[in-house]
């Protein structure tokens, strides 16, 4: 809930029953609180707005939207700039978009976002060669990565779907193999949920990922499933990790808390394979986990592969 707005506007509006028509706008926005977010100073500017769903009529001219404020004790701010859009049913024309982003605090990100001239119609409005790229740090560890995409908006439903999406990024952090990963395949999200096909590598292990995530309920629901066909777990942990957990004496008590209090932002199950795991100088075949995250809780409900002649099959919570 909103606890305090203050915001002047200045301009002309209209409303006649199924259209709203705005020019020239400045609306200023500053002192917005809800809980754990205060809202900088931030401006909407345009030399025209009109939005009517009734009639599939949807333009802008010359918007510029730059937004600023605090998340808890992080700062962040955005930008968002449209030259020209003009949808009326099945007709469009317009220009791409640009803007830029940062988060501040323990956790760093900044990066960039445009894309090419749109197309298609007031249901279904393409952006292609929408492209990002962003930069951040959190401690000691660094990630660079930039993604590109098609991009289809379907502003009267509130979705969006990334096509032909391509991502590389890295991680790297002092005392961590350096990771990379690529991604492709195709995303989309709308009020109730989000959707992936996706496939990629992380470091050399190729893999595949499907899933969803329902937003309908207070915590996210999500179903996801992941293959490998060869997970070499020596290439993404730490150098010393490995060797660490073997020279431990069985049941001798950890040094390092581990903190499980992430289990409760989501429920949902999740699907792991592998054709082959590693790990260290161990193989295991066909490795399958089977997981279910709920309130806080996870369950291990299989837990199975293929090794020294023989197979595992376990579970536990």
């Amino acid at each position: 809930a909103v606890k305090s707005l203050h915001a002047t506007l200045a301009g002309n509006l209209a409303w006649d029953g199924s259209t709203l028509t705005a020019w020239p706008i400045d609306l200023n926005l500053s002192d917005a609180k809800t809980a754990g977010m205060e809202l900088g100073p931030s401006t909407l500017i345009a030399q025209r707005l009109v939005y009517s769903p009734s009639t599939q009529k949807l333009e802008l001219d010359a918007l510029k939207l730059p937004v600023s404020g605090k998340q808890n004790s992080d700062g962040f701010g955005a930008s968002l700039d449209w030259p020209q859009l003009a949808v009326a049913g099945e007709q469009l024309k317009g220009s791409g978009f640009s803007g830029r982003f940062n988060l501040d605090g323990k956790t760093t990100l900044s990066g960039s976002f445009e894309s090419g001239a749109p197309s298609g119609n007031f249901e279904a409005l393409r952006m292609p060669a929408f492209a990002l790229k962003l930069k951040g740090s959190s401690g000691p560890r660094k990630i660079d990565g930039q993604l590109k995409s098609n991009l289809l908006l379907r502003p009267a439903k509130s979705a969006a779907t990334m096509e032909k999406l391509e991502l590389r990024a890295s991680i790297t952090e002092p005392g961590l193999q350096p990771l990379a990963l690529v991604l492709g395949g195709n995303a989309g999200t709308d009020a109730r949920g989000a959707q992936w096909a996706l496939q990629g590598a992380l470091n050399n292990n190729k893999f595949e990922s499907n899933g969803s995530a329902s937003f309908n309920a207070a915590v996210p629901t999500v179903q996801a499933t992941a293959r490998f066909d060869r997970l070499d777990l020596n290439e993404v942990m730490a150098p010393s990790a490995s060797a660490a957990a073997s020279a431990a004496a069985p049941g001798a008590p950890g040094d390092t808390a581990v903190g499980l209090d992430g289990l409760t932002a989501l429920n949902g199950r999740f699907n792991v394979s592998a054709g082959q795991l590693v790990f260290r100088q161990y193989e295991v075949g066909d490795a399958k986990l089977d997981a279910a995250l709920d309130n806080g809780t996870l369950r291990v409900t299989r837990l199975s592969g293929n090794a020294w002649g023989g197979s595992v099959d376990g579970s536990g919570v």
